[in-house]
């Protein structure tokens, strides 16, 4: 009766180490989520910030007085923005203004953000 008495009062060895090895797959999976999750967040604010920059130039290219097409193109933080001023073929006082922002992800893949709108000039 001691014997049984004994194995009952606790763990065995290899119960705590199957324990020990299940905690522990637990816990790199765990890890794993988390650097996953920090790498989407990392991606949407390079979006959030190439989306901003897209809509300042918008802004400001619908701001002025488009009545010449002028394309260009600069940097900011590592991103190349782009604009394209046409006219409409369709209405010729229709411009089309047009803001591509592009990068490079952390995979080396290219990444863009494109806006587009339409002017109308009365002339």
């Amino acid at each position: 009766m001691n014997a049984v008495e004994n194995n009952r009062n606790g763990f065995s060895l290899l119960e705590v180490m199957i324990a020990m090895i299940v905690l522990t797959v637990g816990l790199l999976a765990v890890v794993t989520l988390f650097e996953t999750g920090m790498k989407a967040l990392q991606s949407g604010n390079k979006m959030t910030l190439a989306a901003g920059f897209a809509q300042n130039k918008m802004d400001s290219l619908r701001a002025s007085k488009i009545n010449i097409t002028s394309n260009g193109q600069d940097q900011q933080e590592g991103m190349t923005r782009s604009w394209f001023i046409r006219k409409s073929e369709k209405d010729l006082r229709i411009w089309i203004v047009q803001v591509d922002v592009a990068w490079k992800n952390n995979l080396n893949q290219n990444q863009t953000v494109s806006l587009k709108s339409f002017v109308f000039n009365e002339r």
